[in-house]
């Protein structure tokens, strides 16, 4: 692995898993943000939140991932996900890491159906696994289309 390029990736907690994303589609981290809920939406939608004088969805990634969160509450991460920004809430956010894109091992095959579109592959350092997430996959193109129907709704 000497000279090859290293990139960064988030490292966050789900459920005392780590995961990690791409920091290239991360825009921020924030905590302790007012939501605005929706009745009836989607167990994982959790509402609206203001950044910054923009409407966004705030959606519980442990619960779209259907992973027990560890604690209440948790920290959003904002993402730009193909034509949306969005919240993303996970339990805590552990570091930045720099890693080689070898170090990262294709997803088992053991892992089917939804799981399958946004695991990106595994990386074990030195006992310690981490699932790399693509985080522009976790939510379906519909999904990502209502949100930001959503969010516009609530805008105008």
């Amino acid at each position: 692995m000497t000279g090859e390029r290293e990139e960064k990736y988030l490292v966050f907690s789900l459920g005392g898993q780590d995961f990690a994303a791409d920091i290239t589609v991360i825009k921020e981290i924030r905590a302790g943000d007012r939501v605005a809920a929706i009745p009836e939406s989607p167990d994982y939608l959790l509402g609206l939140m203001d950044l910054r004088g923009k409407v966004i969805p705030l959606v519980d990634l442990r619960r779209r991932l259907r992973v027990t969160p560890t604690q209440d509450g948790g920290v959003v991460i904002v993402v730009e996900l193909p034509g949306q920004l969005v919240g993303l809430v996970v339990d805590r956010v552990v570091e930045v890491l720099s890693l080689p894109p070898a170090a990262w091992e294709a997803a088992p095959a053991l892992i089917s159906g939804p799981a399958r579109r946004f695991v990106a592959g595994v990386a074990d350092l030195q006992g310690r696994l981490i699932v790399l997430l693509d985080l522009a996959r976790v939510l379906t193109g519909e999904e990502v289309a209502a949100l930001e129907d959503l969010a516009e709704a609530f805008a105008s």
